[in-house]
């Protein structure tokens, strides 16, 4: 096969989601240096209802200089979240789109099977970035709908992707720009320390307050920013400490900040607490702007930040092992010894996240991927996408408008397509009781999916902790009454407080897909 020297014109995908996460910044940032590189460019952003991007985002784009288009389709950071019916409505617009532009490479972020399909028919190779994993979202048997050539930006993760998927999948570092700021941390009393991303249990910004909180009490002088979205209920927890601790004068919330620059002209190190991600995005961030890490060992952050070399790492996730770090650090800072990590920090920088290193590596996957891509049609195709979800998008489209959430019931269409067989065997089962948890406003959903996908069904009851008598005509029932028969089966229909109840479940022996399952949005 001819060689091809290089890739001239990308078309990228953005997530559709309204949120800003790490993902989603690091397309961005790759779509500008491509465009900078002279590539030509065309940058899309989801219109579609319930996936429409926040106003930040696009206002980001435009700071940037991209001409964004909007196209209707939906994304999915876990293969149990997909829309099919999204994908079978918006195929024919996406193509045309696609066929108008003529991309060498097709770049999406998250799961975009409208993207992939598209991609096998036209014969364009599709590149996904996406990041974290559980494996509990591969119980099922799902067809192959999924990209086969994948970035990630820890090796941590791009290995697991692989497992499951049976990727191409590389590493490639988030870029970030290098700031003007020089830290002079060395010459300076209080230190100003930053926590950056969504305040969010897998985030850990509790923790990483209580680890502040001791740290002034043991005679750290500084103060803590928190930058990112606080309106939920973690959030709160972190504020109500923040206040009953009488932390209001050195811990401060900044919520969502469009223009990050100068706020790491301001701070001089990062408090990273979180438990679950790829590699967060801030690192690279802190790395550009001079500002020292202290980070917890998630995942792919031990592949580039070295203990008291380029950074500090933490034992755990801890509030007590993030402390420990900010007294080392104080300790390094009275000593001298910051001055070998911060010169070692910059030289990562440069190897790893720098506009000219990162532009680099994409180039190279992208030459790459087209030049071993095979331009012949296989795998899954639209036809059978159409075949199989057929009926289960009839009876969606029939019943649309009785969902009280039509938009999560799309969401859930191809995860009910795989569990009903089982369920339905289930109910040949006489021993077998099926109950509801959760006596919410997500309940009506979970009780409108069951009456029309899965009629079969017969409710037992509802499940709920701190209620009692009726819910919609069910009997509320204490989880310690159904719990100890694994005979009964669960419908998790809660959101805010899902991960408690999953834990619940499976420390009763419960496993996911068998004996509870999810329908409402899964979180993870």
């Amino acid at each position: 096969m001819e060689f091809i020297n290089r890739v001239n014109r990308i078309m990228y995908f953005w997530d559709a989601v309204k949120g800003f996460g790490g993902a989603a910044n690091a397309l961005l940032q790759q779509a500008v240096l491509m465009k900078q590189s002279g590539r030509s460019i065309k940058f899309v952003v989801s219109d579609y209802p319930g996936s429409e991007a926040g106003i930040e985002r696009i206002e980001l784009c435009h700071k940037l200089g991209l001409d964004i288009c909007y196209l209707p389709y939906c994304t999915a950071n876990q293969p149990e979240e997909i829309n099919i019916y999204s994908l079978i409505v918006n195929y024919d617009i996406i193509k045309k789109a696609i066929e108008e532009f003529q991309p060498d490479i097709l770049h999406s972020v998250q799961l975009n099977p409208t993207v992939e399909m598209i991609s096998r028919e036209m014969r364009i190779p599709h590149i996904m970035n996406i990041y974290s994993i559980s494996p509990i979202f591969f119980t099922l048997p799902y067809m192959d709908i999924f990209p086969k050539y994948h970035i990630c930006d820890s090796h941590y993760y791009a290995k697991i992707w692989e497992e499951f998927l049976n990727t191409d999948s590389v590493c490639i570092r988030t870029v970030a720009e290098k700031g003007n700021k020089k830290n002079i941390v060395q010459q300076v009393d209080t230190i100003n320390y930053m926590c950056v991303g969504q305040i969010d249990p897998f985030k850990n910004q509790l923790n990483v307050i209580k680890a502040f909180h001791k740290a002034l009490i043991s005679g750290v002088s500084g103060y803590l920013s928190l930058y990112g979205y606080d309106v939920n209920n973690y959030a709160l927890q972190c504020k109500k400490y923040v206040k009953e601790n009488f932390l209001t004068k050195h811990v401060c919330f900044k919520g969502f900040c469009l223009d990050m620059q100068s706020e790491y002209e301001k701070n001089d190190v990062l408090l990273c607490g979180s438990t679950r991600e790829s590699y967060p995005n801030v690192i690279s961030e802190a790395l550009a702007n001079d500002v020292f890490i202290i980070s917890t060992p998630v995942a792919g952050v031990p592949e580039i930040i070295k203990d008291k070399v380029n950074g500090y790492i933490c034992n755990g996730y801890s509030a007590d092992d993030l402390y420990e770090k900010i007294l080392e650090f104080n300790e390094d800072k009275k000593n001298g010894r910051i001055d070998s990590v911060l010169s070692n920090a910059q030289k990562t920088y440069e190897r790893e996240h720098s506009p000219i290193a990162v532009q680099k590596a994409l180039d190279s996957y992208y030459n790459c991927v087209l030049n071993e891509y095979s331009f012949e049609r296989s795998g899954v195709m639209i036809e059978q996408i159409n075949k199989e979800f057929g009926d289960i998008v009839d009876i969606y489209n029939k019943n649309k408008f009785y969902f009280t959430n039509p938009i999560l019931i799309e969401t859930k269409l191809w995860y009910l397509y795989y569990i009903t067989d089982i369920i339905a065997n289930m109910t040949k089962d006489e021993n077998c009781r099926f109950y509801i948890w959760g006596t919410g406003k997500t309940s009506i959903n979970t009780i409108e999916i069951l009456k029309v996908f899965l009629p079969c069904v017969y409710l037992a009851g509802v499940i709920d902790s701190y209620k009692s008598g009726e819910y919609m005509g069910h009997k509320i029932l204490n989880p310690k009454e159904i719990l100890t028969d694994k005979c009964n089966k669960v419908f998790i229909a809660v959101v805010n407080g899902q991960w408690e109840i999953v834990k619940a479940l499976e420390d009763a022996g419960y496993i996911y897909n068998q004996d509870y399952f999810i329908l409402t949005k899964h979180v993870w």
